[in-house]
């Protein structure tokens, strides 16, 4: 497909820094969220009582939720900002490392500050913008996950409903790639 990003390029990313700080930082973003889920739904089961606890039981679970809540959200921004600025720097070596076994005749022909523009765009793409969508994409794919398996629990008919409604999806979004090129 022209004009697209090719797998290869997103796995070298994520891979670059080390696996092992991508899966950690995938975990703590699931753990975060799942924290989430958890504390909406003990604030239902409180709203209800449906555990028939006093009221200072639900309000001491509920504290330590989120406590528990926010020590997450910070071990995620942790794992995260560790994550990216390894990526980052990985990118980096081998922008410079490329640059450096380039042969001169390039850089008789390529003016400096071209060089140095289109150098210096893409880190900071890579630090800014790139860094925001992973981190945004990810939360927002738990949040969707999520979603799909609390309807599907409390509704099953619900999977036939969004299997007919992902092949939608996929054909919009085919379409709309194509002519966005």
């Amino acid at each position: 497909m022209k004009g697209s990003v090719p797998m290869q390029l997103y796995y070298r990313f994520f891979t670059g820094p080390g696996g092992i700080k991508a899966i950690l930082m995938f975990i703590f973003i699931t753990l975060a969220q799942l924290s989430r889920v958890f504390s909406d739904w003990w604030l239902g089961a409180w709203g209800s009582n449906s555990l028939d606890l006093p009221s200072n039981d639900y309000i001491i679970v509920y504290a330590g939720i989120s406590v528990g809540v926010g020590i997450l959200i910070l071990l995620k921004g942790y794992f995260f900002a560790s994550f990216i600025v390894a990526s980052a720097r990985v990118v980096q070596r081998r922008l410079i490392n490329t640059l450096l076994h380039t042969p001169l005749s390039w850089f008789d022909v390529t003016p400096t500050g071209r060089i140095i523009a289109r150098a210096t765009k893409d880190q900071d793409d890579l630090d800014n913008n790139l860094s925001f969508n992973v981190q945004f994409s990810a939360q927002n794919l738990l949040v969707l996950f999520s979603s799909i398996v609390i309807i599907s629990v409390a509704t099953p008919i619900y999977l036939v409903v969004a299997a007919i409604s992902l092949l939608a999806y996929y054909k919009i979004v085919g379409m709309y790639m194509n002519s966005s090129r």
